[in-house]
């Protein structure tokens, strides 16, 4: 089983298993934001929906530290009960984790995460689909800088066709991609991504790209399991 390391300010604290089924039973829904940096998407989707249970994870502990602090104040202060930080490499998620989330995002990566998207890595790619619950859904923004493009396996550029080793891949995995398409600056803001906003993703200069997928419920799986997963290349849900 994965070691579950929760980190609270410039503290990393053992999580006990129990401690974290609590949460998720206590919550209406849940939802996960990988290689989340400094936390504030995760902030702003707690504060947004109290009922929900944000989870940031990322391998950098230190860029958690102010975000996992404010969330732990006093719900009088401004703290957010419903909100938790997690340290873990991306490629080795904890077990106790899989199939617990109605949502997973994974918002404008750079370096060796942005790199194991756009190359679709399976341990990657498989790691975030066990994530999901059955009609849970996969969101994922990207964007390019000078420093990515072209480094790595990384395009020059994004596209459809840059994208569609990650598409088909998802495909392969079992998810039903509803959606490849260019990001309006206003979603692109709506992230909280900090790092987003730091490089102008959205827009004419640096476009962002979205890609979503659905993984399919149990009632689709039962009532067409012979049928293959279909990959959506126009519009979005």
């Amino acid at each position: 089983m994965g070691l579950l390391r929760r980190v609270l300010g410039r503290r990393v604290l053992a999580l006990d298993e129990a401690e974290l089924a609590a949460l998720f039973a206590n919550h209406a829904r849940a939802v996960i934001d990988v290689g989340t940096g400094n936390g504030r998407p995760i902030l702003l989707r707690a504060a947004a929906e109290p009922t929900t249970l944000a989870l940031g994870i990322d391998a950098d502990a230190a860029a958690m530290a102010e975000a996992s602090r404010r969330a732990a104040r006093s719900p009088t202060k401004g703290g957010l009960p419903n909100a938790l930080f997690l340290v873990a490499a991306v490629e080795t998620l904890p077990e106790p984790l899989g199939h617990r989330f109605d949502e997973v995002t994974v918002l404008f990566p750079w370096g060796s995460l942005l790199r194991g998207i756009v190359a679709a890595e399976p341990a990657l790619l498989g790691g975030l689909v066990d994530l999901l619950t059955a009609d849970g859904r996969l969101t994922i923004m990207l964007s390019l800088t000078e420093h990515d493009a072209g480094l790595g396996g990384v395009p020059t550029s994004l596209d459809r066709d840059a994208l569609g080793p990650l598409t088909s891949a998802a495909a392969a995995a079992g998810l039903d991609v509803v959606g490849c398409r260019l990001a309006t600056r206003d979603e692109v803001l709506a992230t909280g991504s900090s790092w987003a906003k730091r490089i102008r993703a959205g827009t004419p200069a640096r476009p962002a790209w979205l890609v979503r997928a659905v993984k399919p419920g149990i009632s689709d799986l039962t009532s067409h399991p012979a049928a293959p997963v279909r990959q959506r290349s126009s519009g979005d849900r």
